[in-house]
């Protein structure tokens, strides 16, 4: 994966789209690259005539948008070992400060977490008074 020297957004993923048989030819070559959550495709590219679609993928962790999943099918076409080989190159929009979001998601949510249970660890759920508190020590005052 490489990173354009120009726009530091825009990220370049580029593999080996060979056929792991040899010698096996294949008539429906379905390739599904998942991508960054917030991520946004711009170019694919094939060494084979392909066609795409693209879903959402939503995990652990992913807030509001999904993970894209770009599907690249070879239909139609006999891809055989060697005769496509070549790269995929899946070009995306990456922003910088995405990275940060879900460090920034737990921070929060731990912070959040430490404050409630400090807070509840401080109310006084009992019924009765204290043995040291005020109402206590001036009904001691007034009896002796």
């Amino acid at each position: 994966m490489t990173t354009s020297t120009t726009d530091a957004g825009l990220h370049r993923l580029a593999f080996d789209a060979h056929i792991p048989y040899h010698g096996l030819p294949i008539r429906e070559y379905t390739l599904k690259v998942v991508l960054p959550e917030g991520a946004e495709v711009v170019d694919v590219a094939a060494p084979f005539p392909h066609s795409l679609s693209a879903s959402r993928r939503w995990t652990y962790l992913d807030a509001f948008t999904g993970r894209p999943v770009v599907v690249i099918r070879g239909e139609g076409t006999v891809v055989s070992h060697g005769v496509h080989d070549g790269d995929v190159v899946v070009s995306f929009r990456y922003a910088p400060s995405t990275l940060w979001t879900k460090p920034a998601y737990l921070v929060v949510a731990f912070l959040a977490l430490f404050l409630t249970a400090t807070v509840a660890s401080r109310i006084n759920l009992s019924l009765g008074a204290r043995a040291g508190s005020s109402a206590g020590a001036a009904a001691e005052g007034k009896a002796q």
